[in-house]
C-alpha cells in the first residue's frame, strides 16, 4: 500500500511543473488582456446585458459544438472512432486552453489529451485536426462569397477569398496525393530515417498513422457528409454570434454582422 501511495505522489510531483508553467503564463497573458480596462463601465455594461438573449446564444453555440464533435468523428476510421461523449470532452478541453494558452495551443492540447483518454495514435488525431481545419477554411471561404454576391465589397476581399480558397483546396489535394502515393511514401521515410535507429522507427511510426488517417477521404459519401456538417456547424455559429450580440443591446444588426 505504501508503495501504491508513493507511486501516486511521485505521479502528481510530476505533474508540478507543467501547473506552474501553465499558472505563469495565464498570468502574463490576463495581465496584458485586462490592463487598461476601465472596470466601472465593465461592470455598467455587464448589468445591461439581456440575459434572455446571452443565455440563448449560449445554448445555440452548444449545439454548433455538438455538430463539430459530430464531424470530428467521422474523421476517424470506424474501427478506430471514439465516443461522441469522448470527443465533446476533450474538445472542450482544448477550447479552454486555448482562451488560457497563445496562438491556439490549446489544439495540441487537445491532441494531447485524446492520446492519453483513447490511446490513438498522435499522427491519425493531427491528421483529423488537419483536415478539419481544412473543411473549416473551406466552408468560410463559402460563406464570405455568399454574403459578396449580396454586397459590393472593395476588390482585394474577392482576391483574398480566392486566395485562401485555392490555398485550402491545394492542401486538401496534398492530402489525396499523399493518401494515394502513401505506400511509396513511407518506402522513401523507411529507407531515410533507418540510419536514425529509435528516432527513425518513431519518425516512420508517426508518419505511417499519420497517412493511415487520411483513409477517411476515400469516402466520397462521407466526405460530403463533413462538407455539410462543416456547413452546419458555422450557420448554427453565426446565429449564436447574431443572439450574442443582440444581448449586448445591438438590436439593429445587419444579417452580415455576425458572419
Amino acid at each position: 500500500m505504501n508503495e501504491i501511495n508513493n507511486k501516486n505522489f511521485i505521479s502528481r510531483l510530476h505533474k508540478w511543473p507543467s501547473f506552474l508553467i501553465g499558472m505563469v503564463v495565464t498570468s502574463i497573458t490576463l495581465f496584458f488582456a485586462l490592463r487598461g480596462v476601465d472596470w466601472e463601465s465593465f461592470i455598467m455594461k455587464l448589468s445591461q446585458i439581456d440575459v434572455t438573449w446571452l443565455i440563448s446564444g449560449m445554448l445555440i453555440g452548444q449545439i454548433s459544438n455538438v455538430f463539430r464533435t459530430v464531424r470530428w468523428s467521422f474523421l476517424f476510421e470506424e474501427e478506430f472512432r471514439p465516443s461522441i461523449v469522448r470527443l465533446y470532452q476533450t474538445m472542450m478541453i482544448g477550447y479552454l486552453a486555448n482562451n488560457i494558452l497563445p496562438a491556439r495551443l490549446g489544439e495540441a492540447v487537445r491532441l494531447e489529451s485524446l492520446r492519453r483518454t483513447v490511446g490513438i495514435s498522435r499522427g491519425q488525431i493531427l491528421t483529423s485536426l488537419i483536415v478539419e481545419k481544412i473543411m473549416d477554411g473551406i466552408t468560410l471561404v463559402m460563406f464570405i462569397w455568399i454574403v459578396m454576391s449580396f454586397y459590393r465589397f472593395p476588390p482585394w476581399v474577392s482576391r483574398l477569398g480566392w486566395v485562401c480558397f485555392s490555398l485550402f483546396v491545394g492542401i486538401l489535394a496534398g492530402c489525396f496525393i499523399v493518401m494515394a502515393m502513401g505506400a511509396t511514401i513511407l518506402r522513401w521515410i523507411h529507407s531515410s530515417t533507418r540510419l536514425f535507429g529509435s528516432i527513425g522507427d518513431r519518425i516512420f511510426s508517426f508518419s505511417s498513422n499519420a497517412i493511415s488517417g487520411l483513409e477517411v477521404l476515400r469516402n466520397i459519401g462521407g466526405l460530403f457528409r463533413i462538407l455539410l456538417l462543416s456547413a452546419a456547424v458555422w450557420v448554427v455559429e453565426v446565429l449564436a454570434v447574431y443572439m450574442i450580440m443582440r444581448s449586448m443591446g445591438l438590436k439593429e444588426i445587419h444579417w452580415v454582422a455576425p458572419v
